[in-house]
């Protein structure tokens, strides 16, 4: 079990930096730029940029 928690833990670990780095370093309106303007946003939406298409 050890060797697959360290696998996930590989897989994750650049996901895990950026969402600790990016916030810092965009703005509001770069992130309507990238996911587009919405009051509210989905779980399919979340789903659309995780699999990198946003439009």
């Amino acid at each position: 079990m050890s060797k697959w928690i360290k696998e996930k833990e590989q897989y994750i670990a650049g996901d895990f930096k950026l969402a600790q780095l990016v916030p810092n370093l965009i703005n509001l309106q770069v992130m309507y730029n990238i996911v587009g303007e919405k009051q509210y946003y989905t779980i399919q939406d979340a789903k659309k940029f995780k699999s990198g298409s946003t439009h």
